[in-house]
């Protein structure tokens, strides 16, 4: 999942829905609901293969870095 996705459009939905059904507390309810699901989804919502691509992208930029540096 894309962070600013996890981390800006789930907790934003979040306060949109709680404004509609329950005005401003809604809008509270919803961004403290918001924050907490969508941080968790950042993580919990990842693809192992793509988390995988991830890591090796990671320790190719450490070897080239490692290679530019001795």
């Amino acid at each position: 999942m894309d962070e600013s996705t996890a981390l800006v459009v789930i907790p934003a939905v979040a306060v949109l829905y709680g404004v509609v059904m329950g005005g401003s507390m809604g809008a509270i309810v919803g961004f403290a609901f918001g924050v907490p699901v969508g941080a968790l989804l950042l993580y919990a919502g990842s693809d192992p293969d793509d988390r995988i691509e991830e890591l090796e992208r990671e320790i190719e930029e450490l070897r080239r870095t490692l290679e530019e540096e001795g």
